[in-house]
């Protein structure tokens, strides 16, 4: 009992085309994963910087680079960008710095803020030891290819964020270096 050429083409064929449907149902369901996570965890180093602020006193700072590709959470010293950062990041850490992967941040003003740039750092949120915010209202854009980008909007009084699924209303300005 033999197989004949073609009967073994057929079959190579059809585990080909069974193996590319599954390939591209994995990355549709896998999507925007990244740039979800990227989403979540600008909410949460928010939250850090807020409580870190609130338990030691002192300002603290959260700011992106430049590329949109790290996250940092400092005290707002004059070392911020300098002071070494925790590896792997502790409950107790004093700096953080995260990186993204396959996603971006990419921060726009709203309204009359000028957002801060100091070397390699763009300063989205500096919270204060009373746990709010000195920026009014910053909007950052999270961004992964072929994606429909997310928003969050970080208030100043509040000092927390919103995800925001739709662009604002409102055309913001670009960040002024």
């Amino acid at each position: 009992m033999g197989y004949t050429l073609l009967e073994l083409l057929v079959v190579l064929a059809v585990i080909l085309i069974l193996g590319m449907a599954v390939t591209l149902t994995l990355e549709g369901n896998y999507a925007n994963t990244r740039q979800k996570a990227a989403a979540d965890l600008i909410r949460a180093r928010l939250a850090d910087a807020r409580a870190k602020a609130m338990e030691r006193g002192q300002w603290y700072r959260l700011a992106v680079s430049q590329d949109g590709s790290r996250l940092r959470v400092a005290p707002d010293t004059a070392e911020f960008a300098s002071l070494p950062a925790d590896d792997p990041p502790a409950l107790n850490s004093i700096v953080t710095e995260d990186r993204l992967d396959r996603a971006t941040i990419h921060v726009l003003a709203e309204g009359e803020n000028e957002l801060v740039q100091e070397g390699d750092w763009i300063t989205i949120a500096t919270l204060k030891p009373d746990g709010t915010c000195k920026e009014d209202r910053v909007l950052l854009e999270v961004r992964e290819a072929n994606q429909s980008p997310i928003y969050i909007r970080i208030r100043g009084i509040t000092g927390t964020a919103a995800v925001l699924r739709t662009p604002p209303g409102a055309a913001p300005a670009e960040v002024r270096r």
